[in-house]
């Protein structure tokens, strides 16, 4: 396989079945753009489309490499990453492997929202720079003497 999706699913309705598809990996990403994903595995699907014939075709983005079998995860294709693969950073997170950083297995430059070498990192530069200068007055509230938390110097 590795076929791109659009050109298999012509290819399935010229020998006479319908085709749907289904994400390869772990996930359940729904395909948007045919063009976009390849084919890496093919089967008889469970139920079929009407009463034709249906092949189901498992499915990765065309730039991400498949897996071993149908449903594994998807290998990592960028250097440094490992051989683990993570859908989105909600994926990572469940398998408790967030935050990742550059070079540990899972990480890949789609993930590092902010580019500092830290995938799926809680707070990002750019949340901290976004809160920085924001003051108690500026919503109308008097600010404390004093933070809660911080401990007063003994006379």
């Amino acid at each position: 396989m590795g076929r791109n999706l659009k050109g298999a699913q012509a290819a399935a309705v010229a020998a006479g079945f319908k085709s749907i598809s289904h994400d390869a990996g772990p996930g359940d990403t729904g395909q948007w753009a045919d063009g976009n994903w390849k084919a890496c595995f093919q089967a008889l699907a469970d139920k079929p489309v009407g009463k034709q014939t249906t092949i189901d075709f498992a499915v990765t983005r065309n730039e991400w490499p498949c897996p071993g079998t149908d449903g594994d995860p998807i290998p990592s294709s960028s250097g440094g990453g490992g051989s683990v693969y993570y859908k989105n950073c909600d994926a990572a997170k469940a398998a408790n492997a967030a935050p990742i950083r550059r070079g540990e297995p899972g990480y890949r430059n789609a993930l590092d929202r902010d580019g500092d070498g830290i995938a799926c990192d809680r707070i990002t530069p750019l949340s901290r720079r976004a809160c920085a200068g924001v003051t108690m007055e500026m919503f109308g509230f008097k600010a404390p003497e004093h933070h809660p938390g911080q401990l007063r110097a003994r006379r």
